[in-house]
């Protein structure tokens, strides 16, 4: 976050102050806060105090007009509001407001910090924003429901302006405020279902509040990426392809697609009947394994029992 907000190359010159003023001596917290004041001519000791010296972190709640938008930060609790008491702490918050013109050009105002319980921030809000920007900043930020889809939107297209680290925070945060009933859970579904099509492995996540109740809605978000990366794995595969296909298959058996259950199952009768297990990638051998035991009898638990009693590979074993 502090590397976010004074640049990186200013924060490692405050870092390398830092060690060389500290050489083969002792040295506390706020010397390091000292080195990279030097650097940038902020005042970071000032800034970090809170963040380091007090209990638990911020949630900043927008809400916006025309040409504005108003931010409040309150204490993030799991459970909800916070009382006065537990409230009471103001952070000095680098909000890096992310913003795109009419051309699609980016940009990040890292000067604006939200430094009172409340401000207001000239702003055009007909073009998509984002506050946070990289998700680098260890605060929530609760979109009102009509902006947090715009987000969505635009965070689902192809070119969005929006980076794979700010998905990732958006679903995150979205999720989170959720499950603290600081935000509405079908917006947070709504958010996930926008991105259905996300490619990234590291985004396309499922959060533990989509559960049994939401198997339907798993599947519409997993069927099609099991559809479009198949079963089969190949050597030109990326590592985030590889990750991106086991994930989703095993979300969706997970969620009782029929059609994906049906495959894992048919692999494993092949290899039930003829002990050759070439029909199922090593990727997708604990997944395939559950499958079966999951939707399956006595047959197939004792084949799986059998793997690991008498497995010709520790990842075989491992998986079953």
């Amino acid at each position: 976050m502090l590397s976010s907000y004074v640049g990186e190359e200013t924060f490692l010159l405050g870092v390398s102050k830092y060690l060389s003023e500290h050489l083969y001596g002792n040295s506390v917290t706020k010397d390091l806060w000292e080195g990279v004041r030097k650097a940038s001519c902020l005042d970071i000791p000032d800034m970090m105090n809170n963040w380091v010296l007090k209990i638990g972190y911020p949630v900043v709640t927008v809400q916006e007009s025309n040409d504005s938008i108003s931010v409040r930060q309150d204490r993030f609790l799991s459970t909800g509001d916070p009382s006065d008491e537990e409230n009471e702490t103001i952070w000095k918050i680098p909000l890096n407001v992310k913003t795109a013109d009419a051309s699609g050009k980016v940009s990040t105002d890292r000067s604006v910090v939200l430094s009172e319980r409340q401000a207001t921030i000239p702003l055009d809000t007909s073009k998509p924003f984002k506050l946070n920007a990289q998700t680098t900043g260890f605060y929530r930020v609760a979109y009102p429901p009509e902006r947090l889809k715009k987000i969505g939107e635009e965070a689902a297209k192809e070119n969005s302006v929006f980076s794979l680290e700010d998905r990732m925070g958006l679903v995150s945060d979205a999720m989170i405020l959720a499950k603290a009933g600081i935000s509405q859970t079908s917006t947070a579904l709504d958010l996930i279902k926008s991105l259905k099509n996300e490619k990234e492995c590291k985004c396309s996540i499922e959060s533990r509040l989509v559960r049994d109740d939401f198997d339907a809605f798993r599947q519409s978000l997993m069927k099609p990426l099991v559809d479009e990366l198949g079963y089969e794995y190949s050597p030109d595969d990326s590592a985030d392809t590889i990750q991106l296909r086991t994930l989703v298959i095993a979300a969706a058996a997970d969620a009782k697609d029929p059609s994906v259950v049906a495959e894992l199952t048919s692999r494993f009768k092949h290899f039930q009947e003829t002990g050759d297990d070439s029909k199922i990638p090593a990727d997708l051998l604990r997944t395939t394994f559950i499958n079966a035991v999951r939707n399956g009898g006595r047959a197939e638990y004792e084949t799986v029992k059998k793997v690991y009693k008498n497995s010709p590979t520790p990842s075989a074993k491992a998986s079953a």
